[in-house]
């Protein structure tokens, strides 16, 4: 391959993951709508129950954490309790940002009431500063469990895919990975997951192994 041949396939690249990475706000909500929408259908398939769990943002990773964890019930013998971790994540997260954003915004607040009062402007500044401070007691914790979450996340994922496709479970990961690129790839992977569910992995849920309550 010529040096001319190698500048040619890095440009491509490059304005192609220009052009996504620039409309990757516009495909962000009708990429989420598909992606949810599949993993609904595939939950149904699955023979998961609540998939309209799907469209409520604050418990929607319920879906694939009750995929996950049926495939390693049935399949692997494994009792799991992913669903449950994924959403008590994600409620424990908003708690901990709206903590952040509202130390914050007392911060300000106090700050400005200090400042009518005659306070200097470095006065006003410092208590901002320390409000952001304060507020890191719950924005790191945050952080760290907004990641954690998305680490549990694609792992549940990573098992919609072995439970349907086994064999490119791999490379569909990898490529629901890359940034901007999975808002593409990611719900058209889920699409043809649809109605190729293994014989020895299509066994019946039982009420046992995907519990009514949440």
């Amino acid at each position: 391959m010529t040096k001319e041949s190698i500048e040619l396939i890095g440009r491509t690249i490059g304005t192609i993951l220009g052009i996504i990475i620039f409309f990757g706000p516009w495909l962000m909500i009708p990429s989420w709508i598909v992606t949810h929408s599949q993993l609904g259908d595939l939950a149904k398939e699955y023979g998961i129950r609540r998939n309209w769990l799907t469209w409520i943002p604050l418990v929607n990773a319920w879906i694939p954490g009750s995929i996950s964890d049926a495939y390693r019930q049935t399949v692997q013998e494994k009792k799991s309790s992913r669903r449950k971790v994924l959403v008590i994540l994600r409620i424990l997260r908003l708690v901990l940002w709206g903590l952040f954003c509202f130390c914050v915004a007392k911060g300000y607040a106090d700050a400005a009431a200090v400042k009518d009062q005659g306070a200097t402007d470095s006065i006003a500044k410092l208590m901002m500063v320390y409000a952001i401070i304060d507020g890191l007691w719950f924005m790191v914790p945050a952080l760290v469990l907004d990641i954690v979450g998305k680490v549990l996340w694609y792992m549940a994922l990573y098992d919609v895919y072995r439970a349907f496709l086994p064999r490119r479970c791999v490379w569909y990961l990898v490529l629901s990975l890359i940034p901007a690129v999975n808002l593409i790839t990611k719900p058209l992977l889920l699409s043809t997951c649809k109605g190729q569910q293994e014989e020895s992995e299509s066994n019946e849920q039982t009420d046992s192994q995907v519990p009514e309550k949440l």
